[in-house]
């Protein structure tokens, strides 16, 4: 209370105020006078130096060895056992023996309705489902920057969004903004990946037996749930006079098609999954394909080709991972074993490790 005189410490020193907090174990291992920052920034941690013996590095170059070549036998083997048949098609029926300009020529005159050629694989083996049906595009460079940053994810994600990144595809013939137009004459999706979507087409059968070619799952899940908004494309692809490539009447984040063209490919060539076949196909039986050729790639000289291939535990037919981890599990093995005879046989002198005598100043001329 007010007036009463505050009891004095036998000591006689004076409190000022309630005593300090004692700091937590891990808070103090931190940022004690001692702790972690503190010897760190006196370059006082602990170090760990191992030393590099001869059998050191020997034990290390013979795990990697044992590691590395079974490891890629057993890869190369199971590439090998893949079945992958890859044959062109924009060489085929009606194009054969025309120029690329001719080729150009009809695929414009065919407009939206494309011209159907028929390609055929004979597999040399059962295949046996899940059999994954591609489509490449040779010397396509989907990896080129401006061509890479033409869209806006924004809008793509739902929101009402138009990003200068997606011109000259940003509004329908790029001619700026258009009220007469649905949504101003904006493209949603736009930019240029949206804008030369693949629309070529492709039907199989065996026997003269239709095979259904499943969709549903061939985008990444990710994808599907969380990258693309509920929305219907909007202005996408609708002119003859302006359209690059296929349009979409489905929601982004439902057209599983598009979403597989919207991820970029690194290499010069286009690899992109068409779909999944679930029924095995029957050696030596030749499988029909009927293509419907409408996406352009005559301009620029690309080749286009259909790929009809297996899957092992490894994932796709690519005999380099193999390959690479047996020659460098054979030359793990073959340092070993030439520092094995240089250095445990004598044939190099192995000096004592800490030996002052072989110390340069300690040697006697």
């Amino acid at each position: 209370m007010a007036g009463e005189e505050q009891p004095v410490p036998e000591d006689g020193s004076a409190t000022s105020g309630p005593p300090p907090k004692k700091q937590g174990r891990f808070k103090n291992w931190l940022h004690g006078k001692n702790g972690w920052f503190a010897r760190f920034a006196r370059q006082d941690l602990h170090g760990f130096t191992p030393i590099i013996s001869s059998k050191f590095v020997i034990m290390v170059y013979l795990l990697s060895g044992v590691v590395l070549l079974p490891l890629g036998i057993a890869i190369l083997v199971a590439s090998i056992n893949v079945q992958e048949y890859r044959v062109r098609y924009d060489n085929a029926g009606v194009f054969a023996g025309l120029s690329n300009d001719q080729r150009q020529a009809r695929v414009q005159a065919a407009d939206d309705a494309g011209i159907n050629v028929v390609v055929t694989v004979t597999p040399d083996e059962d295949m046996e489902p899940p059999i994954y049906v591609f489509y490449d595009l040779d010397s396509y460079y989907q990896n080129y920057r401006r061509y890479v940053r033409s869209l806006d994810s924004k809008q793509q994600g739902g929101e009402n969004s138009t990003s200068s990144a997606c011109s000259p595809q940003q509004y329908i013939g790029n001619d700026g903004r258009q009220p007469s137009l649905p949504n101003d004459g904006k493209v949603n999706p736009c930019g240029l990946i949206a804008w030369s979507n693949f629309n070529d087409t492709f039907t199989v059968s065996q026997n003269g037996l239709p095979i259904a070619i499943d969709d549903s799952d061939i985008a990444w899940r990710y994808d599907r749930d969380h990258l693309y908004g509920d929305q219907l494309a909007v202005n996408y692809n609708t002119e003859p006079s302006t359209r690059g490539g296929n349009t979409t009447t489905l929601p982004l984040d439902q057209s599983q098609h598009w979403m597989v063209w919207m991820r970029p490919t690194a290499a010069k060539t286009v690899r992109k999954l068409y779909g999944v076949i679930q029924v095995p196909l029957v050696a030596d039986v030749p499988v029909r394909f009927s293509v419907r050729n409408k996406y352009n790639t005559y301009g620029f000289g690309g080749k286009k080709y259909l790929v009809l291939t297996e899957n092992s535990w490894v994932g796709g037919k690519n005999d380099f991972l193999g390959i690479l981890f047996i020659v460098l599990g054979g030359l793990a093995f073959l340092i070993a074993i030439s520092f094995f005879v240089a250095y445990q046989l004598g044939v190099v002198k192995n000096r004592k490790f800490g030996n002052l005598a072989d110390v340069s100043w300690n040697k006697v001329k």
